[in-house]
């Protein structure tokens, strides 16, 4: 049982892979595939990454804002934002 489940969960690792834009771009894909692959997280998740690696200021710019939202309700004890 645990064998056929291993092998489940890796060819959906594998497609995950491939549609997500891992391995090449999703502009890459064919159209069918690449309205897929806007519907799977990881494919955000992994254009944000690039985004912030390669500089892109709306990437960093959400972390640093995050990480002032943070550390403002860890020293206030509440998720309220004043200016």
């Amino acid at each position: 049982m645990a064998r056929n489940l291993n092998l489940v969960l890796n060819v959906a690792l594998v497609g995950f892979m491939a549609l997500s834009g891992v391995n090449f771009p999703v502009a890459e894909l064919p159209a069918w595939a690449q309205i897929i692959s806007g519907g799977l997280p990881i494919t955000r998740g992994l254009a944000a990454f690039r985004m912030a690696f390669a500089g892109g200021g709306a990437a960093a710019t959400g972390y640093l804002l995050f990480l002032r939202l943070e550390r403002s309700a860890r020293l206030e004890g509440t998720f309220d934002f004043q200016a």
